[in-house]
């Protein structure tokens, strides 16, 4: 398995990155995407995966002047929650669900 046969695995569980996106994810991390992934290059890219996804979902709603309070909207927390989940290809039980704050409500139309 190639670099960028790997960045692609790594953000196919989100959606497709353009041949472009995993040339410029790879340089970005001094990665070549031909070439082939040891375990270190997939650790690097690994992470950097991860922290990408953290800035996009798990920025605050808002920011004291001073710098020194933030906050996050119950909306981001549910978004990252629902990423962990998928990331690592989990569907939490319903009581897991409902600790995380995650709509538990099921389709029961069938027993009509």
């Amino acid at each position: 398995m190639t670099i960028g046969d790997y960045i692609k695995q790594c953000f196919s569980s989100f959606g497709d990155i353009s041949d472009a996106g995993i040339e410029k994810f790879a340089l970005e991390l001094g990665l070549v995407p031909g070439s082939d992934a040891d375990l270190e290059s997939k650790k690097t890219v690994s992470d950097s995966v991860n922290k990408f996804m953290n800035k996009i979902l798990m920025h605050p709603t808002s920011v004291s002047e001073n710098g020194h309070s933030k906050s996050w909207g119950v909306d981001s927390l549910e978004n990252y929650t629902k990423y962990m989940f998928k990331l690592y290809g989990i569907t939490p039980d319903d009581e897991t669900a409902s600790l995380v704050g995650l709509s538990v409500i099921k389709d029961a139309s069938n027993i009509w």
